[in-house]
């Protein structure tokens, strides 16, 4: 799938340009899904996953000059991780673009209630799914990205190794936040490529959240926990789950699921020509997956600016 959008406000002839795929891997079902919603005439049209089958369809109010991108992974092993990540997206569809942090976040928590509520919470076997969300403005280049999970986004520039913008929501990452381990039991963790995830949205989180007395106990709780750089010590700022972003004409985003990066020692690297994104690229970066070995669901979307084909 793809698609491109022409910038009404842009100076220039570049064009906004945004390319998605979901491949099923080795597993017998699809638990992922994207979203992709630009403007369309008087309201939007987005882009994601009905059972497994890539769709587009109209949203009725959806503001000119915004876009929203997201890619959702439904937690492998529980019962409705599929539907979980869908149902994720498509009430994505209802909310009008998010212009700060703050929103960002109380957004994605009434979102993670409204899941929660939907799937008839069972406690810790509730299923899950990550979700990483990306809404632009086309006319500032400005957006903000919410981020839960182990989906990745990724800041690509031509002839340069891509840049990982989130961090990954296993235990060792909310220890290394709190100063509950050393930096070197930290790095040990990111090497290993471990993935075992510390919460998920839909879900809930397991060990994370803290008492009235700091204290974390190793249980199961309801809430999820999305941290904004003014919740960290100054050192820590990039590891916030809810940031801002700019998109320059000399670089793209990549959003992933970790089907894509997982079979290469947690890293992900390529090739994008900044000139001309295409679909292409997006599948080459999949393949590229499974001839690594990838096992799992690989949804890959790449958004920037690119010169018209």
């Amino acid at each position: 799938m793809q698609d491109d959008y022409t910038l009404g406000y842009a100076p220039d002839p570049h064009l906004f340009r945004c390319f998605f795929d979901s491949n099923r891997g080795l597993r017998k079902q699809n638990e992922d899904n994207y979203l992709y919603i630009r403007p369309d005439g008087k309201g939007g049209m987005a882009f994601f996953v009905d059972h497994e089958t890539p769709v587009n369809k109209e949203v009725g109010t959806w503001p000119s000059g915004h876009v929203r991108m997201a890619v959702a992974d439904g937690m492998g092993g529980h019962a409705h991780g599929r539907e979980m990540a869908q149902a994720a997206v498509e009430y994505l569809r209802e909310i009008p673009p998010i212009h700060n942090l703050e929103g960002m976040r109380k957004g994605l928590f009434r979102l993670h209630d409204r899941l929660r509520k939907d799937f008839h919470d069972q406690g810790d076997d509730s299923p899950g799914t990550t979700l990483l969300v990306a809404d632009l403005s086309l006319k500032t280049s400005s957006g903000i990205m919410g981020h839960i999970g182990d989906s990745r986004a990724y800041e690509v520039h031509e002839g340069k190794e891509a840049r990982q913008l989130t961090h990954d929501h296993t235990y060792e990452e909310f220890d290394w936040r709190e100063g509950d381990i050393p930096r070197e039991e930290y790095e040990q963790a990111l090497s290993r490529n471990q993935n075992e995830l510390a919460q998920a949205l839909g879900y809930g989180s397991f060990g994370l959240m803290k008492e009235e007395d700091e204290y974390r106990p190793n249980r199961y709780d309801p809430r999820i926990r999305m941290d904004l750089a003014g919740d960290l010590p100054p050192v820590l700022v990039r590891h916030a789950d809810v940031f801002s972003f700019h998109l320059s004409h000399d670089k793209a985003i990549l959003l992933a699921t970790d089907g894509l990066w997982q079979p290469r020692q947690g890293k992900w690297s390529g090739p994008v020509t900044l000139n001309f994104l295409s679909r292409a690229e997006v599948v080459q970066q999949i393949q590229s997956a499974l001839d690594c070995g990838s096992t799992d669901n690989i949804t890959a979307l790449i958004f920037g600016f690119g010169e018209a084909p």
